[in-house]
């Protein structure tokens, strides 16, 4: 409910050249740093507290390996990050939730059934990522001709996207990436319906940011 809509925006507004130019680096943190992130915590807390299972531990770090887009995009409005830096942390989260997702299920595996594949790890990631791009730009492909859905896009490509087994995140992305490569249409009608689209977009990113962090507050005591 929150986080499809939310990195569906971000991903439409983010700097696409930038993003290409720097795709090396936020592939790096968003997969590499992620799973560094996972082993240091896993073996960190197994450490420190010997009656957690290493799997149980790996499944902490995977939980917070990912950097939120949400609290990315709010640091840059108030840090004084450069243009550089902005688009590596908002590239990176906005990608790296795969490689969390599938090391935080790999892992819940591990600690249920007792055993664990690396070979099926790598699989399951490989066909989640790239799967999940590819269903993504088709959708984003299908729905552009349907402008007056704009805002239930990231809902369906979600929900498509998991029930086909691949990362829903990453399908909300890409479609959100190509929104304005598919949408080219011009036309008195199409430009007001982008000013109302942006407006709508600013004010529902508003509301579920708030419903978020609230919701933060009141679980964190």
């Amino acid at each position: 409910m929150f986080i499809a809509p939310l990195l569906y925006d971000e991903a439409r507004q983010v700097d696409k050249v930038a993003l290409w130019s720097n795709r090396t680096v936020i592939l790096s943190l968003a997969v590499g740093l992620v799973v560094a992130t996972i082993l240091v915590v896993g073996f960190m807390l197994n450490f420190l507290q010997p009656s957690i299972p290493l799997a149980a531990a790996f499944a902490l770090g995977a939980a917070l390996g990912p950097t939120d887009a949400v609290a990315v995009a709010s640091l840059s409005q108030r840090a004084s990050l450069n243009k550089r830096q902005e688009v590596l942390l908002s590239g990176e989260s906005l990608i790296n939730d795969a490689s969390g997702v599938v090391s935080f299920q790999f892992a819940i595996a591990a600690l249920t059934t007792g055993s664990f594949s690396l070979l099926d790890a790598t699989t399951s990631f490989v066909v989640s990522f790239f799967g999940g791009i590819g269903l993504g730009l088709v959708c984003a492909a299908i729905l552009a001709f349907f402008v007056s859905l704009e805002v239930l896009t990231p809902f369906f490509v979600f929900l498509i996207a998991e029930e086909v087994h691949v990362s829903g995140i990453l399908a909300v992305v890409a479609a959100g990436l190509s929104y304005s490569f598919f949408n080219r249409s011009i036309g008195p009608n199409i430009a007001r319906m982008k000013i109302v689209s942006t407006s709508v977009w600013k004010v529902l990113a508003f509301i579920l940011n708030g419903i978020v962090f609230v919701l933060l507050g009141v679980q964190l005591p």
